[in-house]
């Protein structure tokens, strides 16, 4: 096996220069010594050896520094690299790997000489552990006194294809001048932008400089909000070219149309408006922008929203952070977010009471419903914390005996999810709400809760309907108490023992007795301190269970609430079930497919208009309009399947025969296109469509113009550019849109 010997003084500075050279950047050291390598195993192929930098050919500028980067590889591994250069600068590097290693890089520099005009060689070889070396094969530099050699450039354009006008393009431009040039001086970027409603072009530049020339790798970041656009006549589509450009310090350009470096393209001009401005001579792709209305204001620290209820007297926007636990504060006017509050485990529902002081927060992570003061810095009323209760259902069959004649039981009751979800308030002050579906309670119900003047504590129900019963002679359905006990009994009837409470005094025991069915229920019926509901017959779950999301709406002057279930099984639709709150009592219950003939169909959007005579239900095919009897009125189907979110007008008219067309008759529906679309409620025709930047995932809400709006006239405006409306809603961007409604994107009956 061969052996190599480098001839070099052997000095302790000459090791210390190895070490240093071993571990990290590699200065260089003349030595007027040569390498010799003795014969090796003809049997071992050589290392694999390359100058990556610089390249033969190249130019480098006396007076500056040249990078050089070696790369070997070799399976027994490598175990010394030495670099010579030879010409206007004359060195010899040798750095030693102890244990040698299968793939090494070395990075180093040489400085060319002021004055200097001629060439530099620069070779280099490697040795493996058997003593075999590599070489690579060589390059020749040429020096100059004139850098000529324009540097590497290439552009990254980030730009989203629907853009609010308050988002940036952002540019980033990279840049690298040519080994021993001169040193980037500046970086500079134009933008040609076209828009197809006009024929000008608007030029955007932007440019850094650097005092201090950069022989390394540049990267400049640059932004700008899309230009050109008329914010009165959304959408409006660009077309944007972009230019990198980069300048040595000795003046030469070049310029990219893409992000790769070393295409070599040069500098070229373009007048537009009578000003000359700088791009690269090539032709690149366009890049299409549409701006669109709205301004999106994302949640700081991130988490997942499920509502929003506009607060219209402060001008704020609530929205509850499922995955955060708290409720953020949104201030519509400037879209910046305000100060949050930290409620119970991941709120889902909001609602307002009617003094507007309160928010009342389901709870969703648990059994809970937080009440937020709105009065000053808002905050939870811990003391007012209400924890709903366990509210199951019962069923007892009854068996006569054919032999005794004996009657025995047996029974079951149906556990329910009772976890708040969406909430609503009603004109009496009672709180309805929704529950939502866990893995382990997969059916959800609609409560309400009722606080009655005297009461300890409030009080929740599970709402129901005589229809939610089959009739059954040999069974009883048993709702509203809190325990049953059956008692098996020989030779003799089975007995049962009814606990409950009194409403609003949890510790207030009412029980039956030990007695017969028959007798327990009449007992516990007969008892003024009891709510007990019972009827013959067994629970028909399907009826009276929910799946999926349930959202819940309330009218304008709270007369009527409306639920309207999501619905996820196959061949199973939601359903939208009216509360009254006058009669105090479920007015009616309507299944989703008997709006449309569509058992898939769901709900996922709800409303109702200030008095409740018009109810708007966004499905997945359609958008329907029902009256307070829940007897559609009218749909239009959806250009596109999906989406979510409806609304209508905040001064929607009552509904009834002869009411006309206007201004006021309309709902909005979030569409999964990317579009709001405005639609009539009388002649159920589109009105108008606004285009949004990201899709509607959740609520959407609507409110009037703020006192800020149409230059500070508010509602008090006429024409065709004013705000009538705001657009609330909860996108798949993590955020809650703002969109401004003019009187101009309300167009005609179509």
């Amino acid at each position: 096996m061969g052996e190599s010997h480098i001839l070099e003084p052997r000095s302790a500075f000459a090791r210390l220069r190895r070490v240093l050279l071993f571990a990290g950047t590699v200065a260089v050291f003349a030595c007027g010594g040569d390498t010799l390598y003795d014969a090796v195993a003809p049997d071992v192929d050589p290392p694999s050896v390359l100058i990556v930098e610089p390249s033969s050919g190249a130019e480098v500028l006396a007076g500056q520094r040249v990078p050089i980067r070696i790369e070997a590889s070799d399976p027994l591994g490598v175990s010394s690299i030495t670099v010579r250069t030879t010409g206007e600068v004359s060195s010899t590097i040798t750095i030693e790997f102890t244990p040698p290693r299968t793939t090494v890089a070395v990075d180093t520099a040489i400085v060319v000489p002021e004055g200097a005009a001629g060439s530099v060689q620069i070779a280099a070889t490697a040795v493996n552990a058997r003593g075999v070396t590599g070489q690579a094969t060589p390059v020749n530099l040429s020096v100059t006194s004139d850098d000529i050699v324009p540097p590497d450039v290439g552009i990254t354009v980030r730009a989203n294809a629907r853009m609010e006008l308050t988002d940036e393009i952002s540019v980033t431009v990279e840049a690298v001048d040519n080994p021993g040039g001169s040193g980037i001086t500046r970086t500079a970027m134009t933008a040609l932008v076209r828009n197809t409603a006009r024929l000008d072009t608007v030029v955007v530049t932007r440019e850094e400089e650097f005092t201090i020339p950069r022989e390394d790798t540049v990267i400049s970041e640059f932004s700008f909000q899309p230009p050109s656009v008329d914010s009165l006549n959304l959408p409006d589509t660009l077309y944007i070219d972009f230019f990198g450009l980069a300048y040595d310090e000795n003046g030469n350009c070049s310029g990219a149309v893409d992000s790769e470096l070393g295409n070599e393209i040069v500098c070229d001009t373009v007048v537009v408006g009578g000003i000359q401005f700088v791009i690269a001579n090539a032709v690149p792709e366009s890049q299409e922008v549409i701006a669109v209305s709205g301004r999106t204001s994302l949640v700081p620290g991130g988490g997942t929203l499920a509502d929003i209820l506009v607060d219209t007297l402060r001008e704020k926007v609530y929205a509850s952070n499922l995955g955060r636990n708290r409720i953020n504060t949104l201030r519509a006017g400037p879209a910046t977010w305000d100060s949050e509050v930290f409620v119970g485990a991941e709120p889902w529902g909001l609602a307002i009471n009617a003094g507007g002081d309160s928010l009342f927060v389901a709870n969703s992570g648990g059994t809970s419903l937080s009440f937020v003061s709105l009065s000053g810095t808002p905050r939870e009323d811990l003391s007012r914390r209400f924890v709903t209760q366990n509210t199951p259902l019962f069923e007892i069959s009854r068996e006569r005996d054919e032999v005794t004649g004996l009657v025995k039981l047996s029974g079951v009751f149906f556990d329910f999810s009772d976890r708040p979800q969406f909430i609503a308030q009603d004109a009496r002050g009672r709180l309805l709400y929704s529950t939502r579906p866990t893995p382990s309670a997969p059916e959800g119900t609609i409560r309400i809760v009722t606080h009655e003047p005297g009461w300890a504590s409030p009080e929740a129900k599970i709402l129901l309907l005589a229809e939610d019963v089959q009739f059954d002679t040999s069974t009883v359905a048993i709702a509203h108490v809190d325990s049953i006990f059956l008692f098996s009994v020989t030779g003799g009837d089975d007995l049962v023992e009814i606990f409950d409470h009194k409403p609003g005094f949890p510790d207030v025991l009412v029980r039956s007795g030990v007695v017969t069915l028959d007798d327990a229920l009449a007992t516990m019926s007969a008892n003024p301190d009891s709510d007990i509901l019972w009827a013959n017959g067994s629970w028909v779950r399907e009826r009276l269970a929910f799946e999926d999301t349930t959202f819940v709406a309330a009218s304008g002057d709270r007369e009527w609430v409306a639920f309207g279930e999501g619905g996820t099984q196959a061949n199973r639709a939601g359903r939208i079930t009216l509360w009254d709150s006058d009669a105090s009592k479920i007015h009616s219950r309507l299944l989703v497919v008997d709006l449309l003939n569509n058992a898939s169909e769901r709900v996922t959007g709800l409303d109702l208009n200030v008095d409740g005579t018009l109810g708007a239900a966004r499905g997945r095919f359609a958008s329907y309009y029902w009256r307070t009897d829940l007897r559609l009125v009218g749909s239009v189907t959806t250009s596109v399947d999906g989406g979510a979110g409806a609304a209508l007008h905040v001064d929607h008219p009552s509904y009834g025969q002869g009411l006309p067309s206007s201004d006021r008759t309309l709902s909005f529906v979030g569409q999964s296109d990317y579009t709001v679309r405005i639609l009539d409620t009388v002649h159920f025709s589109e009105r108008g469509e606004i285009h949004i930047r990201d899709n509607i995932v959740g609520p959407l809400r609507v409110g009037p113009p703020l006192a800020v709006d149409n230059g500070g006239q508010g509602r008090n405006c006429s024409g065709d550019n004013c705000v009538v409306l705001k657009l609330y809603a909860i996108t798949d961007a993590g955020g809650i849109v703002i969109v401004n409604v003019r009187r101009r994107d309300i167009g005609p009956l179509q």
